[in-house]
């Protein structure tokens, strides 16, 4: 009886340290603007944006930077493109459509530090949801290695960069980073280079 009791004890441990590591946080725009503004009260120096949009998105879209008005000069060099998905064109069906990029995990481990906390923001909250929980899975390799490295900190923008969209399909709902009027700009200054190589997450 006192071993199924400390077996049971040592399951329930697990489970909770499982439960505490693995649990991403959802954040809003707003607030993770403030955690990257250095005159905020909840500034972390070591908080970056990663947006897992594609690079045509960060390009003709925007992205998190600094505006012309000069707003958000703090956020250049800290926000980070790394695609989640990329458009692929098959040549036998002449068709575009999204395929994940094998390479997204192995670029996360090679772009940040340990103990970052890395904020991740797609277009509307869908892919940044998918991708948070990949890097968060204790069942994928990723996860292993950024745990060893003491990633722990991990955030989901909720409502990404656009927001959802409103009755007729468009992006004109007031929510999101950029139709809530958190700065933005178009540069190309951080966005993403496909590496084919480079060292593998199951080592």
């Amino acid at each position: 009886m006192k071993r199924l009791y400390v077996l049971v004890l040592g399951i329930l441990f697990i489970l909770c340290g499982m439960a505490t590591v693995s649990a991403y946080e959802d954040i809003s725009p707003q607030d993770a603007y403030k955690m990257i503004d250095p005159s905020s009260s909840t500034y972390n120096p070591n908080a970056y944006i990663l947006d897992v949009r594609t690079p045509a998105e960060w390009k003709w879209v925007g992205h998190p930077g600094e505006d012309k008005c000069g707003n958000g000069a703090f956020l250049e060099g800290k926000v980070i493109n790394i695609p989640w998905e990329l458009w692929v064109f098959d040549p036998k069906t002449k068709q575009y459509s999204m395929e994940l990029n094998k390479f997204f995990d192995e670029e996360v481990v090679r772009q940040f530090s340990p103990y970052d906390t890395v904020i991740i923001m797609c277009r509307s909250g869908i892919r940044s949801l998918s991708a948070s929980k990949e890097l968060e899975d204790p069942t994928h390799p990723s996860y292993k290695r950024l745990e060893e490295l003491g990633y722990l900190s991990i955030y989901n923008m909720l409502r990404g960069f656009e927001g959802r969209t409103d009755s007729c399909g468009y992006r004109t709902l007031v929510e999101g980073w950029k139709n809530t009027g958190l700065p933005y700009n178009y540069n190309t200054e951080g966005i993403w280079i496909p590496r084919q190589e480079g060292r593998s997450l199951g080592n």
